[in-house]
């Protein structure tokens, strides 16, 4: 592998995993809401 080609890849490699990790955190706290809801509304 050349130089080049690691230094091109590399970045492109990392914002995929930041952007993967950004989006798996959104639909988490998605889920709590709705869950945390869900029992409010349960309560009332």
């Amino acid at each position: 592998m050349s130089k080049l080609h690691f230094q091109t890849a590399c970045p492109l490699q990392l914002r995929r995993k930041r952007h993967t990790l950004a989006t798996s955190d959104y639909n988490n706290r998605r889920t709590l809401n709705e869950t945390i809801g869900h029992v409010h509304q349960r309560t009332l």
